[in-house]
């Protein structure tokens, strides 16, 4: 490990982790139903730099079975525990290739602590909706990034 203003490596101060790779991107409708990716298109990537992780993504889907709910982007690591949400990070994450809502944008997402995904909602342009997964398509997509704390 790298030390930083410290004496060993045992110290909370040494960066004792590098790592940088690309993991699968799975979306799961929080509610019920299912969401099946294409393979060409289902791959993130992320730098872990001690406890922290930064990901981007871009991924469409080629398969939808009655999902509802919001929807769940996966992360490739948990996000770190905090008292009162201190961990939780938000995302930039937009999509298109929707129908059937009337879903103006998605312009974010939050992971919350102890979580290994991003939750995202839809703008209707007055309030977030609990029902994104409900206006997918077999040729939805989204791409995104952030940066949040790992244990």
């Amino acid at each position: 490990g790298v030390n930083l203003g410290v004496t060993s490596n045992t110290d909370s101060n040494t960066l004792d982790d590098y790592e940088e790779g690309t993991y699968d991107v799975v979306f799961t409708p929080r509610t019920s139903g299912s969401i099946t990716m294409r393979s060409d298109y289902n791959t993130g990537g992320y730098i872990k730099v001690g406890k922290l992780v930064h990901v981007s993504f871009y991924a469409v889907i080629s398969a939808i079975s009655s999902p509802t709910g919001y929807l769940k982007i996966s992360l490739p690591f948990a996000v770190e525990v905090g008292s009162e949400g201190a961990h939780s990070s938000a995302f930039y994450v937009h999509g298109g290739g929707f129908s059937g809502l009337n879903v103006v944008n998605i312009g974010g997402g939050i992971a919350v602590n102890n979580t290994s995904d991003i939750n995202v909602h839809a703008l209707d342009g007055t309030s977030l909706q609990l029902d994104v997964s409900e206006a997918l398509t077999s040729s939805s997509y989204f791409y995104g990034g952030g940066t949040y704390r790992t244990s």
